[in-house]
């Protein structure tokens, strides 16, 4: 998605995540003409570089984490995967998977959820490959109050965010078996290689799986 500020010169890029909806919301809140253009959601750097005169900026999110929160969307809106997902009734996919048996199975039930799928594609599909190219300014998720400082003075108007709401249900890298970070390690690499510079990958080249 992306959220224009002509009059500001202010263009957003998003990336599906509670903090990038609080950045949307704020700016479409402000008392000015606001462009809110919901598709496509790919990124398209043709129509991206029309904006470049524009200030244009984009919040990253940890990958491993951003991965970790998907499973907590999962355990939230089980009934929804349950409702409205293809599972087969054999029971190989619940909708209340434990979290090791969900990122065992991740191309599985990405391919029978919307909801799974858009949590599990890569960050460069929604910001591009190259965001030195793309961007004039890059934020981390937890970096709200500089977020709103660049708002406010991009805007003339008292920016604020606040937090979003934590998940109920917060699962960690290492709280998953040594053999399905392994799995999720080409996922993690591709991503931490997208954002370095913004954030460290944790795995190194550590196999975690070894000897056991």
């Amino acid at each position: 998605m992306t959220v224009t500020v002509p009059q500001h010169k202010i263009a957003f890029k998003t990336l599906p995540d509670a903090t990038n909806d609080a950045v949307a919301q704020a700016l479409v809140a402000l008392d000015e003409p606001v462009v809110h253009t919901a598709q496509p959601r790919r990124f398209q750097p043709v129509s991206w570089a029309l904006l470049g005169d524009h200030t244009r900026f984009c919040v990253l999110r940890d990958p491993a984490q951003r991965l970790m929160d998907l499973y907590a969307l999962v355990v939230e809106r089980r009934a929804e995967l349950a409702a409205n997902c293809n599972l087969p009734d054999d029971g190989r996919f619940p909708a209340n998977p434990d979290p090791d048996y969900f990122f065992t199975y991740l191309d599985a039930y990405r391919s029978r959820s919307a909801m799974v799928k858009r949590g599990a594609m890569s960050a460069a599909f929604f910001l591009g490959e190259d965001l030195a190219a793309n961007y004039d300014r890059v934020f981390r998720c937890h970096e709200l109050r500089r977020i709103s400082r660049f708002l406010s003075t991009q805007t003339g108007q008292v920016v604020r965010l606040k937090a979003p709401k934590a998940p109920a249900y917060r699962l960690q890298l290492d709280d998953l078996l040594d053999e399905t970070i392994d799995l999720l390690r080409p996922w993690l690499d591709q991503e931490y290689a997208l954002v370095e510079g913004y954030f460290r990958n944790p795995l190194g080249t550590k196999v975690y799986a070894v000897g056991q």
